[in-house]
C-alpha cells in the first residue's frame, strides 16, 4: 500500500513495483540538485515511501541512489558561488540561501 502525502494529489496508477527506468530518473534528477520530495511529486513517480523501500531492497539501486545524493551535494556546493553574484537577489535572502546550503 502507498501512503499519500497531503501535498500531491495520488492517483491509483502510481508505480508501486521496483523499475530500473524508473530508478534511474529519480537518481538523475536528484543528481541534478533537486529533493526526493520534489522528484516524487511528478504524477508518473513513486511516493517517497516507497522509494525508501527500494531502496532497501535493491542495492544497485541504493548503491546507484547513493552517488546521485553525493552529486546533488557537489551540486549545492557549487551554488554557493553563483547565489552571491546574483544582482536581483536581495541580500538578506542570499545569505539565508548560502546558509541552508551549508548547513546541509
Amino acid at each position: 500500500m502507498i501512503e499519500e502525502t497531503k501535498s500531491v494529489k495520488r492517483t491509483a496508477g502510481q508505480p508501486t513495483a521496483y523499475n530500473h527506468e524508473i530508478a534511474a530518473r529519480i537518481c538523475e534528477e536528484i543528481a541534478s540538485g533537486k529533493s526526493l520530495r520534489k522528484v516524487c511529486a511528478g504524477e508518473d513517480m513513486p511516493v517517497p515511501s516507497t522509494v525508501f523501500l527500494w531502496l532497501q531492497r535493491h542495492k544497485e539501486f541504493s548503491d546507484q541512489y547513493t552517488r546521485a545524493v553525493a552529486e546533488r551535494r557537489e551540486v549545492h556546493k557549487e551554488s554557493l558561488f553563483d547565489i552571491p553574484r546574483e544582482e536581483d537577489l536581495d541580500p538578506s535572502r542570499a545569505r539565508l540561501l548560502c546558509d541552508n546550503i551549508k548547513w546541509v
